[in-house]
């Protein structure tokens, strides 16, 4: 079994918040350019012989060298953010290491901009989100720091583990494999050891299918991956080793060391744009498509679209509904609430059940779009609509009566089942007839859960015999049908 657990360190450095204290004491808050990855003494991007070591900044012992040799901005306030950037949580408020959050998708953001500076082929950034280690807060931290400041220590805190940058290259097909290695085989544990990705990566997960076989669809830009394309791909040095379980990732190609670190990546945004929001978009999510008639997808045809992973864990904007849609024009749309509880050990939080319908004259490829207005998220995700029209399946209704002889004033329930074959849900509404009467005696809805199948209670019925039937109105699934009279004497 693959492990999930950041590398342990054999020597533990004093942490980098450690020095920040120890350069304000000694005054040197000198602006100049960052270090270099080598200068620092992190790990090469090469394939190492073991896992690299995570290295901190210098500690005490070198209060000599200044806060701009660790390659640290010489400011207090390092940058501003307008909502809390954080990492993903489980239920109990644990640190999760399956979910996608903000803070994670942010520094993916970051990574790829700084090593694009020097590596403008670099296409995407990769992160092990559970190797962030500090959330970025809005609230103040003291009290003469308004809120919303981004500290030097705060920055600190979220790289404790300096690492080399790097890049290496990666087919859509390796690509497709690496992130199918987020999942670890029998791990009950750590089911998922979450990858973020820059904005242009986005991927659909299917969680019904087997572990090496969930990814169903990988974007670049919003165009489908092909597995031939090549793509440049900047991340930090322990990933690229193949830690946390990538193999993937320790046997690409073309790598490379950009000569900054994650941590410099991360001063040197706030320097350059000073304010970061929280993109409140997926860039993945689960998607499983499940036809509700017989036939599977054909014009016309319901569906069931069961989608997850479209809420973050903390106090993010929620997504509140899916909808699901049909191009081209997206003009009918169906919509369920998303429910956002916690789930644990993956990234599944935000799970809803939509159930569209086929547009009667799709045919072939068809884009089938998933969205919520209110954080933004979007996919839209081809299917093939198969060359022929669906058609409702024959339906069969049976009315049973608790009683066929009974006193006036005795309460009489009928039984109503609505049966259909092959694997269908059987929904719609029925109502149940006294003899040629135009007017029904009661109706009910057949319940959600697709047994066909209600208990109704009958209305005061007086002396006489009584032919009781019921009609069933069909549905997108069923043909109507109505049932045989059954006689009830009243006495």
């Amino acid at each position: 079994m693959r492990s999930r657990s950041i590398p342990s360190r054999s020597t533990r450095r004093r942490s980098a918040v450690a020095l920040v204290a120890a350069a304000l004491v000694a005054g040197a808050l000198v602006a100049t350019q960052p270090a270099s990855a080598e200068e620092l003494g992190v790990s090469p991007c090469g394939v190492p012989d073991t896992v690299p070591e995570p290295v901190a900044p210098p500690g005490p012992d070198a209060e000599a060298r200044t806060r701009a040799e660790a390659g640290i901005a010489a400011v207090q306030t390092s940058g501003r953010i307008t909502a809390d950037l954080n990492r993903g949580r489980e239920p109990g408020g644990g640190i999760s290491q399956g979910a996608e959050s903000t803070l994670s998708n942010f520094i993916a953001d970051v990574q790829l901009w700084d090593v694009q500076r020097s590596r403008p082929q670099a296409q995407i950034a990769l992160v092990y989100a559970a190797a962030v280690q500090a959330d970025l807060t809005y609230a103040s931290s003291g009290l003469e720091e308004p809120d919303g400041n981004v500290t030097p220590d705060e920055v600190l805190a979220v790289h404790r583990d300096v690492l080399s940058l790097c890049t290496l290259q990666l087919t859509g097909a390796e690509l497709r494999t690496v992130l199918e290695q987020q999942w670890t085989p029998g791990d009950v544990r750590l089911p998922l050891g979450k990858l973020a990705t820059s904005k242009d990566l986005t991927y659909v997960t299917d969680y019904t299918a087997p572990i090496g076989s969930r990814v169903s669809h990988v974007f670049f830009q919003g165009q489908p991956v092909a597995a031939d394309a090549l793509f440049t791909i900047a991340l930090d040095s322990q990933l690229a080793s193949g830690a946390y379980g990538f193999p993937g990732l320790r046997d690409a190609t073309g790598r490379g060391n950009v000569g900054t670190t994650n941590l410099n990546a991360l001063f040197q945004w706030f320097d350059a744009f000073e304010v970061a929001s929280p993109d409140y978009a997926q860039r993945s999510i689960g998607v499983t498509v499940v036809p509700r008639g017989p036939g599977g997808l054909l014009p016309g045809a319901p569906l069931r679209v069961d989608v997850s992973s479209f809420e973050f864990t903390t106090n993010e904007a929620r997504a509140i509904e899916a909808r699901v849609g049909f191009g081209p024009t997206y003009s009918s749309q169906w919509s369920n609430p998303v429910d956002a509880s916690l789930v644990r050990g993956t990234d599944e939080t935000g799970r809803a059940s939509v159930f569209p319908t086929i547009p009667s004259d799709a045919s072939g490829t068809t884009q089938m779009r998933i969205d919520s207005i209110y954080t933004g998220t979007s996919f839209t995700i081809p299917i093939e609509v198969e060359d022929a029209t669906f058609e409702p399946a024959p339906s069969t209704t049976y009315g049973t009566p608790s009683k066929i002889l009974a006193k006036v004033g005795t309460p009489i329930t009928l039984t109503v089942q609505v049966a259909s074959p092959g694997p269908t849900n059987v929904i719609g509404e029925v109502s149940i007839y006294d003899g040629g009467k135009a007017r029904a005696i009661a109706s009910s809805a057949l319940p959600a859960d697709g047994s066909g199948r209600v208990v109704v209670t009958l209305p005061a019925l007086s002396k006489g015999v009584h032919l009781i039937w019921v009609k069933y109105f069909g549905s997108q699934l069923q043909e109507p049908s109505q049932s045989k009279r059954v006689p009830v004497v009243i006495y």
